[in-house]
């Protein structure tokens, strides 16, 4: 793959058709067919969606939309981005000395980077500017640096010690918000002593953050192995703020062709077009934008069942394997939320595994990032897919998975819980949320109160799990939460999926 095609491939498909190839030893074709921040009704057929009484409400609604002819034409003569937007207004913070060292921000608000900064309370949309003086040892003085930051969103110039060392992104691109920045530092700006890196960053819609792990953000020596870590405390301060603004703004009559979101949209775009191109199957990393309340969350497992069956039925090559990845840990480490629509939706993508056939899952739990709805390892999603395939669909020996829940057994006040894919069971300390086994672990009792588990214990390829505080648990539920404790593994190093004992849909 030349490197031109190369940074417009998925890099989760690459990875995975690497090892692939690399375990097989033959070509791998991947077609990569993606819209982020996109729903599955967007890639399932208007007919298909008409079956599911969730979804055929929103086909009705976009066909009465489109016979208005003022729909057709709002939509030719601008984008829902720019409906709902506008580009950069300019750069008014640098002509205030923002960007030079001596500037004095001593009142500006304090903020956690990596993280976001509408999260924070710096501000809503629109654009921002971050500040952090560094110590640059003797051994450096003189020396071409790069500064390495984690994606920025959705633009940034970047500035050190007053002058301008880089800058990503224009007019209403958005295709550079999880795109890391890599930006060199001219020898001649470069002093031993204190020194000031500035970025202004520009979010014109949906989030404003700086993405990525604390790793993401370092100062290098050119050309070595030697970084300054620069995650944690900055300080910012709003050049203009927008207010919050995203596609949660459009009411439904806005469905229409430049809507991402609109129902059947990308399937008549982005999948018909492939049609009847032989496959052998499909890998699927999708869920976060299904999953904005519980209800929607809820709706989820109809959802993806109609998807993955209307696929199959318009590839005409029978039931052909789809993969998908259980959504990774997202937010604050919480460790059980009854309310979590994450936790909900990983339900729903773990149980479409035993409502339809060669339907699998690859668990992304516990890679995650708390402040990147993007996590940045991609390398790991990519194996663990691959895995999977090579087990299910190739037949070579592994674990394609890690446990998935099978069933449990009441035994007086404990539960006894089965796996599959079990080999190897164990319980790990879960570093993230500095929590023992039994945090991941909460008992159900008959009346809905949800009691923490004191005891969960190792017996074979089952766990054993009970609380002093529950005389007669009906059920468990495991790793609930956005961003949850993940503690179970397998013989592989996999993590458990979340489950609930319950029915929850």
């Amino acid at each position: 793959m030349a490197d031109k095609e190369a940074s417009q491939c998925s890099a989760v498909a690459a990875w995975f058709g690497k090892y692939i190839h690399e375990r097989l030893g033959i070509p791998v074709g991947l077609i990569v067919t993606a819209w982020g921040g996109t729903i599955a009704e967007a890639w399932t057929s208007p007919e298909a969606l008409m079956t599911n009484p969730d979804t055929a409400l929103l086909v009705n609604q976009l066909e009465t939309r489109m016979r208005d002819e003022e729909a057709w034409e709002a939509n030719s003569k601008e984008s829902t981005t720019a409906r709902l937007s506008k580009p950069d207004p300019g750069n008014e913070g640098f002509g205030k000395g923002w960007a030079a060292p001596e500037f004095n921000d001593a009142d500006w608000k304090r903020m956690q980077i990596p993280g976001s900064w509408k999260q924070q309370g710096i501000a809503g949309n629109g654009a921002i500017w971050v500040r952090r003086k560094v110590s640059i040892p003797q051994a450096w003085d003189g020396k071409e640096l790069v500064l390495r930051t984690g994606g920025i969103d959705k633009h940034d110039t970047a500035y050190f010690n007053g002058v301008e060392i880089g800058r990503t992104g224009t007019g209403l691109e958005v295709n550079w918000f999880c795109v890391p920045r890599e930006y060199t530092i001219p020898a001649e700006l470069v002093h031993a002593g204190e020194n000031t890196i500035a970025i202004r960053a520009f979010s014109f819609l949906w989030e404003g953050a700086f993405w990525g792990g604390d790793n993401a953000y370092v100062l290098a020596l050119k050309g070595t192995d030697e970084t300054i870590p620069i995650a944690g405390e900055w300080v910012a301060l709003a050049e203009f703020d927008w207010g919050n603004l995203s596609m949660n703004n459009l009411q439904p009559i806005s469905f229409g062709r430049d809507n991402p979101n609109t129902p059947g949209i990308l399937f008549d775009a982005m999948l018909y077009p492939l049609l009847p191109y032989a496959i052998q199957g499909a890998i699927w990393y999708q869920g976060e934008s299904n999953a904005p309340t519980l209800e929607d969350s809820r709706q989820y497992l109809a959802k993806l069942k109609t998807m993955i069956t209307d696929w199959r039925f318009h590839f005409r090559q029978g039931n052909f394997t789809f993969i998908q990845v259980q959504l990774a840990n997202y937010h604050d480490p919480v460790e059980f939320d009854k309310a979590s629509p994450w936790a909900l939706l990983r339900e729903a993508q773990r149980l479409v595994c035993n409502a339809l056939p060669e339907v699998y899952m690859a668990s992304a739990i516990d890679i995650g990032e708390s402040v990147d709805i993007h996590p940045q390892d991609k390398k790991s999603v990519g194996k663990r897919l691959s895995d999977n395939a090579l087990s299910n669909v190739y037949g070579l020996p592994g674990l394609p998975s890690g446990p998935l829940y099978r069933g449990f057994r009441r035994e007086l006040n404990r539960i006894r819980l089965f796996f599959d894919h079990e080999d190897g069971l164990c319980i790990k300390q879960d570093s993230i949320h500095d929590a023992d086994a039994s945090r991941g672990f909460i008992l159900i009792e008959a009346d809905g109160n949800a009691v923490p588990a004191d005891s969960v214990v190792v017996e074979g390829n089952t766990i054993v799990v009970s609380s002093g505080k529950s005389a007669e648990p009906v059920g468990v539920k495991y790793a609930w939460a956005d961003n949850p404790p993940s503690t179970i593994y397998n013989s592989a190093s996999l993590p458990a999926s979340s489950f609930s004992t319950l029915d929850e849909f």
